[in-house]
């Protein structure tokens, strides 16, 4: 094997100078050992001007090679090596963020994570999960043994079926409260996904404040409220089935301002009455906070 180029090691650049050494051999085997190739003569020119056109060659060579490496790779080049994972750049993703994803940086389940990446790409979805359960036994979710849930908010039914068929294999069950009958490369497939229902939770607040260490002052009312809108909207959102309880707001609250604390918490949903928590939402149900919601006592 060469000691340039690819090696086991990876791409070695061959250097210039070996270049241009292997350059006047070539001229002495095609005019003789007498042939004239000093710097200042035409031959040792034309040695000079071919030995940095092969050395550019030769580091085009070295970045191709290095852009089939996600950990080097840039743009869209990076771009296609996620698509060979069936990975989409989310909009607004960083070049760093999507190499993580492609290289599964810190991921425990690659599988759920692919999917999920996948799901959140399909136009449209503003919020998606996906829930495996390989045990043996019925979750107390009601999710069966040996399926595959998929939850997303946004969308339309058909494109998120589309994807599911990429990564829910035949005899894995899918479960979810929606049925999609979807054709996909002529074959015919339901796909079950979950819908959750958007439930309208008011929240009352109990809260400390104190002045940083600056003396500078807490956060605003408004603040807080929009911090919690912000937390139950989007792709950041508790998950379906997740309570809206006292431990959940303070971990937004308090790990956002470290001058507030939350003293105690009570709910409810719509136009009931409030009461302390936690407000219970069963895994068809999601959270959504509106800044108006929030009251303080």
């Amino acid at each position: 094997m060469s000691e340039y180029g690819v090696t086991p090691t990876g791409f070695v650049r061959k250097p210039l100078d070996v270049i241009l050494a292997e350059q006047e051999a070539a001229m002495r085997d095609a005019f003789g050992p007498g042939v004239i190739q000093t710097a200042d003569s035409p031959f040792g020119q034309l040695n000079g001007v071919l030995a940095e056109f092969a050395a550019s060659l030769w580091e085009l060579a070295e970045d191709v090679h290095q852009s089939y490496d996600p950990n080097q790779a840039e743009g869209t080049r990076l771009v296609d090596l996620a698509r060979i994972r069936l990975l989409e750049k989310l909009p607004g993703e960083t070049d760093v963020h999507l190499r993580q994803a492609i290289t599964n940086q810190n991921v425990a389940h690659i599988d759920e994570a692919d999917f999920e990446r996948a799901l959140l790409a399909v136009e449209g979805v503003t919020w998606g999960k996906i829930y495996s359960n390989s045990t043996g036994e019925t979750l107390s979710t009601g999710q069966p043994r040996n399926s595959v849930s998929v939850a997303a908010i946004g969308g339309t039914d058909e494109d998120i079926a589309a994807v599911s068929w990429q990564y829910i294999v035949p005899g894995i069950t899918a479960f979810g409260n929606v049925a999609v009958e979807a054709t996909i490369s002529g074959k015919c497939r339901t796909i079950r996904i979950i819908r959750p229902t958007v439930r309208r939770v008011r929240v009352e607040l109990d809260i400390t404040k104190t002045p940083d260490r600056s003396g500078c002052p807490p956060p605003t009312d408004a603040e807080i409220s929009g911090l919690l809108a912000a937390m139950t909207a989007g792709e950041t959102r508790p998950a379906n089935g997740v309570n809206a309880s006292l431990e959940l707001v303070r971990r937004m609250i308090e790990s956002a301002y470290s001058t507030i604390t939350v003293n105690g918490a009570r709910f409810a949903f719509d136009e009931e009455v409030l009461a302390d928590g936690p407000l219970v939402l069963d895994f068809y149900e999601i959270m959504s906070i509106a800044s108006d919601d929030v009251v303080f006592a």
